[in-house]
């Protein structure tokens, strides 16, 4: 790359990097972080039953300069702090434990009631025997009631120290399916707090597009609708309502003028230290694809949960394995949920004719291929979908993102209530390597 070019990059993400020391109103956008680049790798082994999706043709060598370093947005003043108190309630016990929970995939929220009370309603894959819903007390010790649930969202325990929270209680629960923080005499006040260390916060897409005409990089947190209109004028997802700026914040990142060669996304937004990372970026492909000569302005928003803290974006460059679904639906049994990795013939048809009795069960050479199992499990309305959003080769090790999505904060009373077992199952080229699962929910709107 010319000198002319690399400064091209380089004043504006330094310029970038002054701003968002300097803190202000809304959050400044670092400009101009060039994407990784995405590098050459073999084409699918011929003579496969099912060959895995084709590449393109017209082969070309594009150089992009490495990663910029990670651009941190700080918020100062507005850092989550230790000693709160709201409503006279000191929060920070109630922080501690909700952290802790084991039940909390699809969210973990807190509020403080009626100005006296502490509610905590926590969403999950979970164990019968975990409590969902929790009203407290001013401290952390008086617990008033407890509601347990199953997945299929059956009452399996419920009750409260004075009878006559009973009506407050089922009040708030049911505001939690509406997405509702007054109602019917209960006022909720959320309690913001990063999940624990390493967690990775549910989103959905608000917008995604591979030609999004913005030439020059950039990563953004918007915490309000005027800076959202701002930056974003295009296309949106038509399903969603408005993003309530109240509850919840947009982190936004473009790629800039990149190769069209390997999917570029928002990959994790994820708790770590005293605030958030969200890692973003653009495949690496494997060593032999044929790219075309096209060249994309990629872009992706997403929304989050609100946490006002600092939040620092890292590129990752993942070196993507090509797979092929096989089927994503619903499975006629309900059982738990499952990650599976399937290498022989015989325990393949009997996982089928367990969970997919309806359908013929799909020919594999597993002496070439093997296949990848999600189940989601067992649930009690529809909104609930799994599938495998990725496969990336990460130090002599193969990493599979399992999605699974669910309904969001503002729409969970939209769905049926008939049972459904979502699941997923993909075939890719047979490798001996370990195989790690990452989760990550993402939401309906």
């Amino acid at each position: 790359m010319t000198q002319a070019n690399y400064l091209r990059f380089a004043v504006p993400l330094a310029s970038a990097m002054l701003l968002a020391a300097c803190g202000g109103g809304s959050d400044p956008a670092p400009a101009a972080t060039p994407a990784p680049p995405p590098v050459q790798a073999p084409l699918p082994q011929p003579g496969n039953p099912a060959p895995l999706p084709p590449v393109m043709s017209q082969p070309v060598e594009i150089i992009i300069p490495p990663p910029m370093p990670d651009i941190v947005i700080s918020l100062p003043g507005e850092a989550l702090k230790s000693d709160r108190v709201v409503a006279g309630i000191t929060v920070e016990p109630f922080v501690q434990r909700a952290r802790e929970t084991t039940c909390g995939q699809y969210s973990n929220r807190l509020f403080v009631a009626n100005k006296k009370y502490v509610f905590s309603a926590a969403e999950g894959t979970c164990a019968s025997t975990v409590e969902k819903y929790v009203l407290y007390g001013k401290t952390a010790d008086e617990k008033l009631c407890s509601f347990t649930m199953d997945d299929l969202r059956r009452a399996v325990k419920r009750g409260c120290t004075d009878p006559a929270l009973y009506p407050l209680m089922d009040n708030m629960v049911s505001m939690q399916v509406r997405g509702e923080t007054v109602r019917e005499g209960a006022l909720l006040e959320e309690i913001r707090f990063l999940p624990k260390e390493g967690t990775r916060l549910p989103f959905y897409s608000l917008a995604r597009n591979a030609h999004s005409g913005v030439e020059g990089a950039r990563q953004q947190v918007i915490r309000d609708a005027a800076t959202l209109a701002s930056l974003w004028s295009g296309p949106v997802n038509k399903d969603i309502s408005p993003v309530n700026f109240d509850t919840e914040m947009v982190i936004a990142v473009f790629g800039g003028n990149t190769s069209a060669c390997g999917k570029f996304a928002i990959r994790a937004v994820r708790s770590a230290g005293a605030g958030l990372v969200v890692e973003y970026g653009q495949d690496t492909v494997p060593v032999g694809t044929v790219c075309t000569l096209a060249i994309n302005t990629p872009m992706e928003l997403v929304v989050v949960d609100r946490i006002d803290t600092p939040v620092t974006f890292t590129q990752v460059a993942p070196q993507a394995v090509a797979f092929r679904g096989l089927e994503e639906s619903n499975a006629q049994t309900y059982g738990d949920p499952q990650r599976l990795i399937i290498k022989d013939a015989q325990a393949w048809a009997a996982l089928w004719k367990q969970h997919i009795q309806l359908t013929a069960l799909p020919e594999i050479d597993f002496s070439k291929q093997m296949v990848v199992a999600a189940f989601a499990g067992g649930k009690a309305y529809g909104g609930y979908g799994i599938g495998i959003g990725g496969i990336e080769r990460l130090g002599g090790k193969l990493r599979v993102s399992v999605i699974e999505s669910a309904p969001g904060r503002y729409n969970r009373a939209l769905f049926t209530t008939s049972l459904t077992s979502p699941v997923s199952f993909v075939v890719l080229e047979r490798s001996d390597e370990a195989v790690e699962f990452v989760e990550q929910m993402s939401l309906y709107r």
